[in-house]
């Protein structure tokens, strides 16, 4: 809970910056391209420890849900999915399969 507490203050502190670049609204200069990026995986980074902890069995199915469905929300939107692609290598395969799995399926 500590560290979703972090990123959603992380994430407010950057709001105009995130939501314009998950919508890709305007042009953007190459340190605002490197801070949403890593916004981007700060918010993965989060899920990613989700992730893991599922499947270690340390949270629940429902829990887990709520990640995904979370993070499906975010990629449907261009500029966040945009720089997923960008970052996804930081991640092990299985995560990104699972992301690529899940996100076929939501869509």
């Amino acid at each position: 809970m500590s560290l979703e507490a972090q990123v959603f203050s992380v994430l407010a502190e950057n709001a105009e910056l995130f939501t314009e670049s998950c919508a890709e609204s305007r042009a953007f200069l190459a340190v605002e391209q490197f801070k949403f990026r890593e916004l981007v995986s700060v918010v993965m980074s989060l899920t990613y420890s989700a992730y893991v902890q599922h499947q270690q069995g340390l949270i629940d199915d429902e829990v887990w849900q709520a990640y995904e469905n979370g993070m499906f929300s975010r990629l449907r939107q261009p500029g966040f999915s945009a720089a997923w692609q960008t970052t996804k290598t930081s991640y092990p395969k299985s995560f990104q399969d699972s992301v690529a799995e899940g996100a076929s399926k939501a869509s």
